[in-house]
């Protein structure tokens, strides 16, 4: 089975990563994704995440119409600092059947990619898809990725974060059931 992980801490998910989706299961022809939001993220600062089980409401409310998305709690039920090996290892250990398994990130990790714990061993158990962020240009490529330079994730949980904070929901840039969610439960 081919499936695509996607792992992140969606605070908040965005049309951005549902476009990463949509694209990612069109273009390689995957039969699920996976979200899986990081109880705490190994290479963010953890300052400004919500609650995980928010987040994990808010993903399962953004896929809920994409019967080929569902959304893992494996990291959020470690509740510990998550390493993307790790995952791999309890995914693969889990789903011996799932024997095409892909790890999407943004170009804006390529930097970083490098330092992540056992990249090397990850880059053999999985096949990293890198999807464009505006304005991060990797000028690495390396010949072991997938690239899809033609599927821009514009939106930014950061810049939605931001805008929230200063009082307006960027609605546009969201679904509408997490929109929903953020105001009924009046986060960031």
């Amino acid at each position: 089975m081919k499936v695509a992980l996607y792992g992140g801490t969606f605070n908040p998910p965005h049309n951005g990563h549902l476009h990463v989706a949509d694209e990612v299961y069109r273009l390689l022809h995957v039969d699920q994704i996976f979200f899986i939001p990081a109880f705490i993220p190994p290479h963010k600062s953890p300052y400004g995440i919500i609650a995980a089980d928010a987040r994990i409401d808010m993903v399962k409310a953004a896929i809920a119409d994409k019967p080929f998305c569902a959304v893992s709690d494996i990291e959020v039920m470690s509740g510990q600092v998550c390493y993307t090996i790790d995952t791999v290892r309890t995914i693969k250990s889990e789903h011996p059947e799932w024997d095409d398994l892909y790890f999407i990130i943004g170009s804006d990790s390529i930097p970083d990619i490098y330092t992540w714990k056992q990249c090397e061993v990850l880059c053999q158990e999985v096949t990293i898809v890198v999807v464009k962020r505006p304005g991060y240009y990797s000028a690495q490529h390396d010949k072991r990725f997938v690239y899809l330079d033609n599927v821009p994730c514009a939106a930014s949980s950061t810049e939605i974060r931001s805008t929230i904070r200063n009082g307006h929901v960027p609605e546009d840039l969201m679904p509408p059931a997490v929109v929903d969610y953020i105001k009924k439960h009046s986060l960031y």
